[in-house]
């Protein structure tokens, strides 16, 4: 009688996964760095600081996965600065990097884990 053995979760996110990230990567390393302040409207962020925050995106799930609770803003604890690129070299640098960690935290990701 035949059987399936389901594949793990993680191992089912990594390949699409992979694939955007790769997207991702491309759109960042066309960003021109003499438009970093620019804003596509006047209430946004600048394109700086939105390569900067899509980049650091990438650097939540290690923390999400390592942890069970997170304070970004402690009562007692230190400001958190978040990450602020003024050069493509800059942001493609920290992308992956973090994209590494990323694929890393995944791949070791158990299965079991009650956030998957």
């Amino acid at each position: 009688m035949p059987y399936s053995v389901a594949m793990p979760i993680n191992r089912s996110l990594l390949g699409e996964l992979t694939q955007e990230l790769a997207t991702t990567r491309k759109l960042l390393s066309r960003l021109p760095d003499d438009r970093f302040d620019w804003k596509p409207h006047g209430k946004s962020m600048t394109l700086g600081q939105l390569a900067s925050h899509l980049t650091e995106i990438h650097t939540w799930l290690p923390v999400t996965l390592a942890t069970t609770e997170l304070d970004l803003a402690p009562v007692d604890g230190p400001k958190r600065e978040g990450f602020q690129a003024t050069t493509t070299a800059q942001v493609l640098v920290k992308f992956d990097e973090a994209a590494a960690e990323l694929l890393r935290s995944l791949e070791q990701a158990p299965d079991d884990a009650p956030w998957l």
